[in-house]
């Protein structure tokens, strides 16, 4: 993709497409439904670029905020407000000159930014189709311990295989060992609190009997006074 002018702006300074790549943008513009006969007039007001990214970031545009316009100073507008509200978003800022010559439809800039738009695309669609293959395999990326592995299964009268993860038998072992020295701390906790609850009864049972023996005395007859 292109890079920016060190500012965070992206400048268009490369060089015209070569035939082949410029025959690859017109395709891939002519998949998405856009015209593709005079480009630089069509996207000056920036409705089509709204268009065209509406159906690769959905929820990223709303085509309602670029409304089609003549004037130089709305086209402008229209690309200003692009540049802020999605092209920043993508690392794709443009340059304030750069909005300028779309807007007065100068040849050769369209162009690079629409094939910059078709990388990202492109960027985006392999990683999904990446992130779909792993959940589908069940895989976990960056992890070492977990593998998959394919494993025979008698169905009927045949033998399939069916993927099945695997770990890593020392981190097993570990898990193992993790979960008896719990247990261990579980048990001596449970005989822990059985203890101090029978501290508690007989705690309970001394004050009853302490309790019996003030009320006897408080209801004992009284001594002989001489």
């Amino acid at each position: 993709m292109s890079k920016n002018n060190g500012e965070g702006e992206w400048d268009q300074k490369s060089k015209p497409l070569n035939v082949d790549r410029y025959n690859v943008l017109l395709k891939w513009l002519r998949d998405h439904k856009i015209p593709t006969e005079k480009l630089n007039k069509d996207f000056s007001d920036a409705v089509l670029m709204a268009k065209l990214l509406k159906g690769i970031i959905p929820k990223q545009i709303d085509v309602h905020n670029y409304p089609p316009c003549n004037s130089l100073k709305s086209k402008l507008l229209n690309w200003e407000t692009m540049n802020t509200k999605v092209f920043a978003k993508l690392n794709m800022k443009l340059s304030k000159s750069l909005t300028e010559k779309l807007a007065k439809s100068e040849p050769g800039n369209i162009e690079i930014v629409l094939m910059d738009v078709m990388l990202f695309e492109e960027e985006k669609l392999a990683n999904a189709k990446k992130a779909t293959q792993l959940e589908m395999s069940g895989t976990l990326p960056d992890n070492d311990d977990i593998i998959m592995v394919s494993v025979n299964k008698q169905m009927g009268d045949a033998i399939i295989q069916i993927p099945q993860k695997m770990i890593n038998y020392s981190l097993y072992e570990q898990s193992v060992k993790d979960l008896n020295a719990n247990r261990v701390c579980l048990t001596a906790a449970h005989q822990k609190i059985a203890h101090l609850e029978n501290l508690l009864d007989i705690t309970n049972a001394n004050i009853d009997e302490i309790i019996k023996q003030i009320h006897l005395l408080s209801n004992g007859s009284p001594r002989d006074v001489h």
